[in-house]
């Protein structure tokens, strides 16, 4: 008497097809990864959500364990009518000054005592981590010397400096 369960994966020939029409990189607004992406549906199966194309967006795996976890929203139909929130899980926070980056940015950020902008710590490593990648690092280097870099520099320090501590521990390129 209960309805079949749906189909848990794309085609492959959907899941190229999706890639394709994003660009081949993550659609939330602000991030140019190109790696470690993943098929999302915005209408989540266990919610009655399908595999049509406007249902399915790229999300590189930050994001994407940023929207199951809760901390971002998604909303509205691939690819061009998709709307972008981040948010708080918790109360935690309340009474102090962190807020959430304006609609259509990528990182939670807090201003300290003197209106400098900080990121929050986990999305600074990713960023530092991507912003390494970028710059030619593989994934697993670039995520070891920014955890190496963490624990040489001041826990409020701002993402320029832990990028360049950073820096300072990856391998010299060869040639």
């Amino acid at each position: 008497g209960e309805p079949g369960r749906k189909t848990a994966t794309l085609t492959p020939k959907k899941r190229a097809r999706i890639m394709a029409r994003d660009h081949h990189r993550c659609t939330v607004p602000g991030c140019r990864s190109k790696r470690n992406l993943d098929a999302h549906h915005i209408v989540h199966q266990e919610d009655g959500g399908g595999h049509e194309d406007w249902n399915i967006t790229t999300l590189c795996w930050g994001h994407h364990a940023a929207h199951h976890a809760g901390r971002l929203a998604i909303e509205g139909r691939a690819p061009d009518e998709l709307r972008f929130e981040f948010r708080r899980t918790d109360d935690a926070h309340r009474g102090t000054n962190e807020r959430h980056a304006p609609m259509g940015t990528n990182v939670t950020q807090r201003d300290d005592a003197a209106g400098v902008r900080k990121f929050a710590p986990v999305v600074m490593r990713i960023q530092a981590r991507d912003a390494l990648v970028g710059l030619g690092w593989r994934v697993s280097i670039a995520g070891a010397a920014v955890e190496e870099a963490v624990a040489h520099v001041a826990s409020d320090a701002t993402i320029d400096v832990l990028i360049r501590e950073a820096l300072r521990r990856c391998p010299r390129p060869l040639g």
